[in-house]
């Protein structure tokens, strides 16, 4: 988990390790993991430069890496909750392909076709095409 952020994230098992106790509670959602890695970055860096950039570099990290934790969640009723709320909140490709390419088995026709319809809007054609 993580493996690609090894150089951008200090402290990273220590990350990965609060990420998994997070995954398996099972009330945990994706923005709070979000925020986890966030508040890690922050907390564990010690960066050269100012506060306001320091976050923002944090932040950018963050979503980064939640959207590899999404590419790397198992298949599963809870993980299919956790992605469902999350793009109710957050326009994010990625998690809308998890649901649609992955957790078909999880939700009825009519409410894929309402998350395909709703992704079609957000993204472009060619992105979308294939749903």
């Amino acid at each position: 988990m993580l493996e690609s952020f090894r150089s951008e994230i200090p402290n990273i098992n220590k990350l990965v390790e609060e990420i998994r106790r997070m995954l398996s509670s099972t009330p945990t959602s994706l923005e709070e993991i979000t925020e986890q890695i966030f508040d890690h970055i922050v907390g564990e860096s010690d960066f050269e430069i100012n506060e306001e950039k320091k976050e923002r570099t944090a932040m950018l990290t963050a979503t980064n890496a939640t959207a590899d934790i999404i590419d790397e969640l198992e298949v599963n009723d809870t993980n299919f909750r956790r992605l469902k709320e999350y793009i109710k909140s957050y326009d994010d490709y990625n998690a809308f392909n998890r649901v649609i390419a992955n957790f078909e088995g999880y939700m009825p026709a009519s409410e894929r076709r309402t998350i395909i319809e709703r992704g079609k809007k957000l993204f472009a054609k060619e992105l979308t095409e294939y749903w």
